[in-house]
């Protein structure tokens, strides 16, 4: 949106020497501008235009899920997970109010949970379109031992019993773009490194590599 000048009033403010804030306001818009190479109605439509996205995790305990949100969206995304809630009354509803609190804010998401059904995973879709975001699917492929191993590593609520993470594994259903994703990616990790490439749509279970 752009905002005419007004017309001065009389002569003083005609010979009025602009104000610090003025300048400095005029120099900001005129070097973004500059750096854009648009003008600020071109740059205010775009930021208006972007569309916001929501990102699901779907892997075991351990699979990496949530350094994989720190390194890759932890500076661009709200962070939502039922771990991060002291109570698990109402969990599900409160996740699903955090996530369109932000999305109606025209904020990204990223639900870090297992997501391991495909009932879980398209509650969170139906939220995600009803604000019309792009809904990103990231699986993990994690071997269970190697879940395992990184479990027995934790310590406090951050460790989880052994049994949970089998039976995760047995609860796993392979996601599918007819749930709804408007893009679904493979994530693997190797010597600390994430790598990303898209969902090749084949059936695969977590711990099967």
């Amino acid at each position: 949106m752009t905002y005419p000048l007004a017309e001065p009033e009389n002569d003083s403010e005609k010979n009025a020497i602009p104000r610090a804030s003025e300048c400095r306001l005029f120099l900001q818009c005129l070097v973004r501008c500059v750096t854009l190479g648009c003008s600020p109605a071109a740059t205010n439509t775009r930021n208006s235009d972007r569309v916001p996205e929501l990102v699901i995790l779907i892997g075991l305990p351990g699979a990496g899920k949530t350094t994989f949100y720190r390194t890759r969206f932890g500076s661009t995304h709200v962070h939502v997970s039922k771990d991060l809630m002291r109570s698990r009354h109402d969990a599900q509803k409160r996740q699903l109010a955090l996530i369109d609190e932000a999305l109606a804010a025209g904020r990204s998401v990223v639900v870090d949970n297992l997501n391991a059904t495909a009932a879980d995973r398209i509650a969170l879709v139906e939220a995600g379109r009803r604000r019309g975001a792009a809904i990103v699917g990231y699986v993990f492929t994690t071997a269970i031992g190697e879940c395992s191993r990184r479990n027995r590593g934790r310590a406090g609520r951050e460790r989880v019993p052994e049994v949970a993470i089998r039976a995760a594994a047995k609860r796993y259903e392979r996601p599918t773009k007819a749930e709804g994703f408007d893009r679904l990616e493979q994530v693997t990790t190797d010597a600390g490194r994430f790598d990303v490439e898209p969902y090749p749509g084949e059936p695969c279970r977590p711990g099967a590599v």
